[in-house]
C-alpha cells in the first residue's frame, strides 16, 4: 500500500527541518527520534518520537522513489546515507502541500501520445507544474491549427477552429465522420477546447489547481491534435 498524503507531508516536513543541516537517514523515519520529556518532575528521553507511522517496507519504497526522482540528494559526498531535499524536491514538497489531490504518479508516456505534445510538456510533467503544462497543450494545438490551416497569425482562437473544421465548408476533412453532424460534433470538440480549456488556461491559470482535472485535459488535447493529424485539406 502506497503511503498517505499525510505520511508524505510528515517526511518532507522532517526533510525540510532536519535535513538541511545534518541531513535524515531512512532510520530516522523508521525508528523516530529522541526527546527530552518531563513528567511528574522527572525528566528523561523518550523514543520513537515523530516516527513515520508506516511499514518499514512502505516507507523504504517511497525513500527509494524518492531518490529515483531525485526529490532527495546526499548531504555531501561523504555521508552517503544522510539526505536532504533538492531543489526539485522542495518544489514538490510546496505543490503537495497546495494541492487539493496527491501529486499522481503517472508515466507521461502511457496517457500522452502525441511525440511532440509529450516532449513538450515533459519537464513540467514531472515537476508537477500542473496548470503550465495545460497552457503548453492548448498553445501547441493552436500552432499545430495554424500551421496546417496555412492561417496568418491573427486568425485565433474560435476563429482558427472554425476555419479549420467548420462543417462542408473549413480548410480541414475531420476523419471518421460520415454525415454532416458526425462533422458539427467534431468542430464543437474545437471549439470547446479553444473556449475552455485554452481560454482558461491562459487567462485563469491559476484556478487550475486540480491536477486529475489538468491530467485528463491534457489527454483531451492530446486526442484532438491526433485527430488533426489524420485530418485532409480539403482543396488538394
Amino acid at each position: 500500500m502506497d503511503l498517505t498524503k499525510q505520511q508524505r507531508l510528515q517526511i518532507f516536513r522532517i526533510l525540510t527541518e532536519e535535513g538541511e543541516d545534518e541531513g535524515v537517514t531512512i532510520q530516522r523515519l523508521i525508528q523516530g527520534t529522541h526527546k527530552i520529556v518531563s513528567r511528574g518532575g522527572a525528566t528523561f528521553s523518550e523514543d520513537g518520537h515523530d516516527r513515520v507511522e508506516a511499514s518499514e517496507e512502505e516507507i523504504r519504497t517511497f525513500w527509494q522513489e524518492l531518490q529515483n526522482k531525485v526529490y532527495i540528494i546526499p548531504i555531501d559526498n561523504y555521508n552517503k546515507d544522510w539526505f536532504k531535499l533538492s531543489p526539485k524536491g522542495k518544489k514538490y514538497y510546496e505543490q503537495l502541500k497546495s494541492s487539493a489531490t496527491e501529486p499522481l504518479d503517472v508515466d507521461l508516456d502511457s496517457v500522452i501520445f502525441h511525440e511532440q505534445l509529450r516532449e513538450e510538456i515533459r519537464t513540467l510533467f514531472e515537476d508537477g507544474e500542473y496548470a503550465e503544462r495545460v497552457v503548453k497543450g492548448a498553445r501547441l494545438l493552436e500552432r499545430l491549427l495554424r500551421n496546417k490551416t496555412g492561417s496568418p497569425t491573427d486568425v485565433k482562437g474560435v476563429g482558427l477552429a472554425s476555419l479549420a473544421f467548420k462543417p462542408e465548408e473549413g480548410e480541414l476533412i475531420a476523419p471518421y465522420c460520415q454525415e454532416k453532424s458526425h462533422e458539427e460534433g467534431f468542430h464543437c470538440l474545437y471549439l470547446g477546447a479553444i473556449k475552455f480549456i485554452r481560454n482558461l488556461a491562459i487567462h485563469h491559470s491559476e484556478t487550475l489547481n486540480d491536477q486529475i482535472d489538468n491530467l485528463q485535459m491534457l489527454i483531451f488535447l492530446d486526442f484532438l491534435v491526433r485527430l488533426l493529424e489524420k485530418s485532409k485539406p480539403r482543396k488538394p
